[in-house]
């Protein structure tokens, strides 16, 4: 018998070796004709969607949806004499304005821009210098008539309200209450007559002269009450809530709720005075209130009281709060209470937080 050479042996021992390794890859022999395996996939990158940017509300520096902000304000004049309260809706306003009007009383300039509320009211009659706020914030004056200045400059100026005495303005009369004194609304009824007048229209941006701060610590000082005098029979206190961050406020020393229960809390109180005197000839007694210049401040927020200068170099333009270097005086986002004095008008605080 011929016999293998050892090198024969070797060779056919590696033959038989591979064989059996290729024979187990997968658990069995691959068949004839068999499509070779498909190499596994790739998946898609996972994308990471874009962050929605955060949006501030201009009036009051709290967040917001783009939506809400770039709307026009809606500037509500709301009455504020003792039968008329408690007023409906000015828990949801960003700022509201406090202005002095004839017989020692104030009137309520609400705005809302960001936040909607169902019942407003009970809705008054304009002054002249309500208009000037409106302007600031490109708004819409929302009223009942007016003093014969108000409806004269609203004419002369082409000022875009809403007034209940043209007729399908969005207001309705509540038979819960007395007249004059139950004139209401809601910020959709408004907005929709808006629509109809052509008023709510792109590229009017809402402004606002103020700064708002999450981060700035006001620096003054300790401020857990004020107390404002407008008349003799009238005052307004402010009393701080450390826990919420917030001012109570009181009217003639009783919280000064809404329809709803809720006591009215303010992130900021703001002191203008101001130059106010009688019309003269006027036969009603009625003011005049010039709100263009700079004058005298004060501020507070987060217990703390600060010195400031208010400045507005023209009547549309922005009212700026600064400090005794120029710089702005930064409120804290949240809602904002405007008092709007004479230069005679008294304010008290003090007190630690």
């Amino acid at each position: 018998m011929r016999t293998i050479p050892a090198r024969l042996w070797w060779v056919a021992l590696v033959v038989a070796v591979a064989a059996v390794a290729l024979g187990g890859c997968g658990g069995r022999e691959a068949e004839v004709g068999e499509p070779p395996a498909k190499p596994p996939e790739e998946q898609e990158p996972t994308s990471v969607p874009p962050q929605e940017p955060i949006i501030f509300c201009p009036l009051d520096g709290q967040q917001a949806t783009s939506d809400a902000v770039s709307r026009r304000p809606l500037v509500v004049v709301i009455d504020n004499h003792p039968r008329a309260r408690p007023q409906s809706g000015l828990e949801h306003a960003c700022i509201v304005y406090e202005m002095p009007v004839e017989g020692g009383f104030t009137r309520l300039l609400a705005v809302y821009l960001h936040a909607e509320a169902p019942l407003v009211g009970p809705v008054r009659s304009a002054r002249h210098y309500f208009i000037d706020w409106t302007l600031e914030h490109r708004g819409i004056l929302c009223h009942v008539s007016g003093s014969p200045q108000a409806k004269e400059q609203i004419a002369a100026m082409k000022v875009e309200d809403l007034d209940d005495f043209r007729g399908n303005q969005g207001f309705w009369r509540l038979e819960s209450r007395s007249a004059p004194h139950n004139l209401y609304c809601s910020t959709a009824s408004l907005r929709d007559a808006a629509r109809r007048q052509g008023y709510d229209r792109p590229g009017l941006w809402p402004s606002c002269g103020f700064s708002f701060s999450r981060d700035r610590e006001p620096v003054g000082d300790q401020a857990a009450t004020v107390h404002i005098t407008h008349s003799p029979s009238y005052s307004v206190t402010y009393r701080y809530d450390a826990d919420a961050g917030r001012y109570l406020r009181f009217v003639n020393d009783q919280p000064h709720r809404t329809d709803t229960g809720q006591q009215l809390a303010v992130a900021n109180v703001v002191c203008l005075w101001v130059p106010v005197s009688p019309i003269p000839g006027d036969p009603e007694g009625r003011l005049d209130v010039d709100l263009t210049g700079q004058g005298r401040a004060l501020v507070f927020n987060r217990g703390i009281r600060r010195e400031a200068r208010w400045v507005r170099l023209r009547r549309e333009g922005p009212t700026a709060l600064l400090d005794a270097k120029g710089e702005p005086v930064f409120l804290s986002p949240g809602p904002v209470w405007v008092h709007v004095l004479p230069r005679t008008a008294d304010v008290k605080s003090g007190g630690g937080s």
